[in-house]
């Protein structure tokens, strides 16, 4: 009888898809949440500053605020995503 490798059960190849199909939700997930608000926050800070004439200070403020608020959505959504990857390593079979 031969020696299988635990790394070509099905189970296994079954739970690293589960690693690689939470690798690119994350992928996808932070790349959204780095662009969208970065763009979202300089094109209003430019609509705002040439209808206002205070360019460049409303650009400075949106981007301020944009980034923080990116920096503590990706904190939130780092967190959710480590208790899914717990979440499948304690159902990994060995």
């Amino acid at each position: 009888m031969e020696n299988q490798d635990p790394s070509h059960t099905p189970a296994h190849q079954n739970n690293d898809a589960k690693y690689y199909r939470l690798a690119f939700r994350i992928l996808v997930d932070f790349g959204a949440t780095l662009a969208i608000p970065a763009l979202v926050s300089a094109f209003l800070g430019i609509w705002l500053d040439r209808h206002l004439g205070t360019k460049p200070w409303i650009l400075i403020v949106c981007l301020f605020i944009g980034f923080t608020l990116t920096w503590m959505m990706i904190l939130r959504k780092a967190r959710l995503y480590a208790k899914d990857f717990e979440r499948i390593g304690k159902e990994r079979v060995v």
